[in-house]
């Protein structure tokens, strides 16, 4: 229990991070946040979270460590909408680039045939486990929308138009439901596969 609590608790940062950038940038005047949002980002990326191939970590062990585990699509995804939040805050560069360098690492490691998968195996990524997983490629997709809009670049556009034109060819029914692999075959049509796919849909539109 020790080792699930102190990952759980680790594994929150990208969203933290996010939330922070995100008040700063809404709340007039603020300072508070930002110095928090500057100190996450600080720490997350010297965490030993993102590892050599570029992707993050599902977490931290109990030492506060990266725990070497599955490097799912949404913890790649939640990081970009946090630096894109920082970056607004900031005016960095920087930011940008770390983010746009995070995003070609998933989608390079990530992807086959060009099409966003789960680096899990088929037990670990069903509805068995909750529907959860079904939901993370669309976050991926989501947030690099974000940071996409707020860096103002075309380069992820041939990405996300692969991803839909993969959705409707292959990983739609006569129903018009979604299932959770992208590049196919139609399996597990969920209520979190549809939302995932849509969001991959919207991503596409300019």
């Amino acid at each position: 229990m020790e080792d699930h609590q102190a990952l759980q608790e680790c594994d929150t940062n990208e969203v933290f991070l996010e939330l922070t950038a995100w008040l700063h940038n809404t709340i007039r005047g603020d300072t508070k946040y930002l110095r928090w949002a500057k100190a996450e980002w600080s720490w997350f990326k010297g965490s030993g979270m993102i590892n050599k191939r570029g992707l993050i970590n599902d977490g931290l062990n109990s030492r506060c460590v990266s725990n070497h585990e599955t490097t799912w699509t949404y913890n790649q995804g939640v990081i970009l909408t946090g630096l894109a939040q920082l970056y607004r805050a900031t005016k960095n560069p920087r930011l940008l680039r770390t983010a746009e360098g995070l995003a070609k690492a998933a989608i390079r490691h990530l992807t086959i045939g060009g099409v966003l998968h789960e680096p899990c195996k088929r037990s670990a990524c069903g509805n068995r486990v909750g529907g959860a997983p079904e939901s993370f490629k669309g976050i991926f997709v989501q947030d690099l929308k974000v940071l996409a809009v707020t860096a103002r670049t075309g380069q992820f556009s041939s990405f996300f138009e692969k991803q839909a034109r993969s959705i409707e060819r292959h990983d739609s029914n006569r129903h018009h439901q979604f299932g959770r692999l992208w590049a196919g075959p139609i399996t597990d049509p969920t209520p979190y596969s549809q939302a995932s796919a849509e969001a991959a849909l919207v991503a596409a539109l300019k």
